[in-house]
C-alpha cells in the first residue's frame, strides 16, 4: 500500500486516495487502505456505495471522472461529507478480478477542479491494473494455500479413523478435526444407540449448553455452533 500511495501522488498528484474491495457474494464494500480521508467518509461509502457514481463500475469496467463533486447532482446527498474532506475532483478506476469482473476500485481525489484529462485517465487505469494484478496474485496464493490445508486436514482425519482403537476416541477426534476443517469454534456429534437414546461427543461446546442423553432421537445429528 505505501508504494501505491507514492505512485499515485507522484504520477497523478492526488491529495486523497482510497482502495475499495468489492465482495460479490455478500454485495459489500470494504476499504483496506486510504490516504487523507476520514473514517466517517470511508464508512459512509462502504455502507452506501450503491448510491454513488462509482457504483457504475459494478456494471461497466470503465473509469468514472467527476470534475466538480461540489456541484455534481449525483452527489447532492453527500455534500456535507465532500465539504468535510475538502476535495473537488474525483476519479474512480476499476480493479478487475481473476474472473474479469469488478473486484473493487481505486478512488483518487484532488482538492481543486481538474478538467477531464485523458493522460490522467490512462495513468490511473494503468496503476489500477497493476494493483489488481497484485491483489489477484495474493488471492490466488491464499486460495491455493487454503485448498492444500483442507486436503491436509482431510488426510489427517483419514489417518485418525484408521488409527483409533476405540469408538469414543475416534468420534471425539473426528468432531474436533471436522470443526477445525470448516473453521468452526465448536462441534457436536450426536450418536443414536439402539434407536432409543442419543449420546454426544462435543468439542469446545460452551458451558452454558447442558448436554444430556436424548431419548427417542431421530437419525444421526451434527451441529456446529
Amino acid at each position: 500500500w505505501p508504494r501505491l500511495k507514492t505512485a499515485a501522488q507522484a504520477n497523478l498528484e492526488v491529495h486523497h486516495l482510497a482502495v475499495y474491495l468489492y465482495n460479490a457474494h455478500e454485495d459489500s464494500l470494504s476499504c483496506p487502505f486510504s490516504v487523507g480521508l476520514s473514517e466517517s467518509y470511508i464508512r459512509y461509502i462502504n455502507q452506501t456505495f450503491h448510491d454513488v457514481p462509482g457504483s457504475r463500475l459494478l456494471h461497466q469496467l470503465a473509469p468514472v471522472w467527476i470534475e466538480d463533486a461540489t456541484t455534481d447532482p449525483t452527489l447532492a446527498h453527500m455534500q456535507d461529507l465532500i465539504q468535510q474532506e475538502g476535495y473537488c475532483t474525483a476519479a474512480i478506476f476499476p480493479l478487475i478480478d481473476n474472473l474479469g469482473k469488478t473486484g473493487g476500485a481505486i478512488a483518487v481525489y484532488w482538492n481543486e477542479i481538474r478538467p477531464y484529462d485523458q493522460a490522467l485517465i490512462h495513468t490511473g487505469h494503468t496503476l489500477a491494473h497493476m494493483i489488481a494484478q497484485a491483489i489477484n496474485t495474493i488471492t490466488l496464493f491464499t486460495e491455493t494455500h487454503q485448498s492444500l490445508l483442507r486436503e491436509k486436514q482431510l488426510n489427517e482425519i483419514s489417518r485418525t479413523i484408521n488409527a483409533a482403537l476405540d469408538l469414543p476416541t475416534l468420534l471425539g477426534n473426528i468432531v474436533k478435526m471436522a470443526a477445525e476443517l470448516v473453521q468452526a469454534n465448536s462441534g457436536l456429534l450426536g450418536l443414536v444407540i439402539d434407536r432409543d437414546m442419543m449420546t454426544f461427543y462435543p468439542h469446545n461446546i460452551p458451558n452454558r449448553l447442558h448436554l444430556r442423553p436424548a431419548p427417542k432421537p431421530r437419525g444421526l445429528s451434527w451441529l456446529i455452533v
